[in-house]
C-alpha cells in the first residue's frame, strides 16, 4: 500500500495493478473460485496452485477502501501505530484488524460507529471476488491505449498506425495487453497471434515470464506450433506451477500426445508436486 501510494508515477502503477486485479478476479471466478480469497483454503491445495495477482492487489483495494473510510491523514496515522506496534513481530490479519478498530474507536470516536459498520471484514476476506459495493472500474491513459492496441489487432488482424506504443509498455501495461487477448480468446485468431509476433517478436524478444506464459499459452491454444521451440526452452528453465501448468494445460487439449512427450523429457527438472499436478492434467484429456 505504501509503496503503490508513494508518489504519481506508483499509484498509476497501483491503477494498473487494479486493472490486473479484476482481469484475473474475472478469469478466475470462472474457472477456480478459490483464488481470488483474500482467505483461500488450502485444504487438498497447494500454495503455488493458489498464487495469483488478486491475493496483492485485492488486499491493497482493501486498504484503499479502509482509507477511504477514515480520510488520508487518519489512515496514514493508523498505518504509523500499525508499524510501530508490530514491529519485528509476526502478525496475521486479525491483528490489524484488531488494531484498526481500537485505533478508530480511540481517535475517531465521533465517528467510530459509523466506520466501523460498514466493513464486511468477512466478505472481503473470505468472500471470492470483488465486494459488489467497491468500485472496479479502473482506467486510465495508459491503460486504455493497452487494452485499445489488443482489440485493434483482434478486430482488425493487423497494428494500427501507432503500434510500435507496445514498445514503450512497463510490465505491467503488456500483462494487460496479454490479458485482454486471453478476455477475447473466442474472437482471436492464429493470424491476430502472428501480426502481433510480426510487429513485436514476443516469441523470441520478450524476457518477462509473467507475459511469457501468456503469450506461450496463447499461441499454442491457437495451434501456432512455431512458438513449440520457444515454449520448450521456457518449460526447461522454470519450475513453478503459475507458469507450467497453463502451458501443459494448452498442450494437452491441442496436441496431449506433444504435450505429454515434452513433459516427459523435462520432468525430471520439476518438484514432485509440480510433476503431479501436470501428470493430473495429462490423465484428465484420456
Amino acid at each position: 500500500f505504501v509503496n503503490d501510494t508513494a508518489t504519481t508515477e506508483i499509484y498509476t502503477r497501483s491503477i494498473v495493478g487494479s486493472v490486473r486485479c479484476v482481469q484475473e478476479t474475472d478469469f478466475y471466478s470462472e474457472h477456480k473460485e478459490e483464488c481470488t480469497k483474500l482467505f483461500p483454503n488450502l485444504y487438498h491445495e497447494g500454495p503455488d496452485d493458489i498464487m495469483t495477482e488478486v491475493a496483492y492487489e485485492k488486499g491493497f483495494l482493501f486498504l484503499v477502501y479502509l482509507e477511504g473510510l477514515t480520510g488520508t491523514d487518519n489512515f496514514y496515522d493508523f498505518l504509523r501505530a500499525y508499524v510501530t506496534t508490530y514491529s519485528y513481530r509476526s502478525i496475521d490479519a486479525w491483528d490489524m484488524k484488531r488494531l484498526f478498530e481500537s485505533y478508530v474507536s480511540t481517535y475517531m470516536s465521533h465517528n467510530a460507529s459509523a466506520i466501523l459498520g460498514q466493513i464486511n471484514w468477512n466478505k472481503w476476506f473470505f468472500e471470492p471476488g470483488m465486494p459488489t459495493d467497491v468500485s472496479t472500474n479502473y482506467t486510465n491513459e495508459l491503460i486504455q491505449s493497452a487494452l485499445d492496441l489488443a482489440n485493434y489487432y483482434i478486430d482488425k488482424k493487423e497494428g494500427p498506425a501507432n503500434k510500435t506504443i507496445y514498445k514503450t509498455f512497463m510490465l505491467d501495461l503488456r500483462i494487460i495487453f496479454m490479458r485482454q487477448l486471453v478476455d477475447r480468446l473466442k474472437d482471436l485468431t492464429p493470424e491476430t497471434l502472428r501480426a502481433i509476433d510480426k510487429d513485436f517478436n514476443v516469441t523470441h524478444k520478450e524476457l518477462n515470464p509473467e507475459v511469457k506464459v501468456i503469450w506461450y499459452r496463447l499461441m499454442v491454444t491457437n495451434k501456432c506450433r512455431e512458438v513449440d521451440a520457444r515454449a520448450k526452452l521456457f518449460l526447461s528453465s522454470i519450475g513453478r506451477q503459475k507458469y507450467l501448468v497453463p502451458i501443459y494445460s494448452a498442450y494437452s487439449k491441442v496436441d496431449r500426445d506433444y504435450g505429454w512427450k515434452l513433459f516427459q523429457e523435462l520432468r525430471y527438472r520439476y518438484h514432485p508436486i509440480a510433476q503431479a499436478r501436470i501428470e493430473k492434467i495429462f490423465k484428465q484429456q484420456f
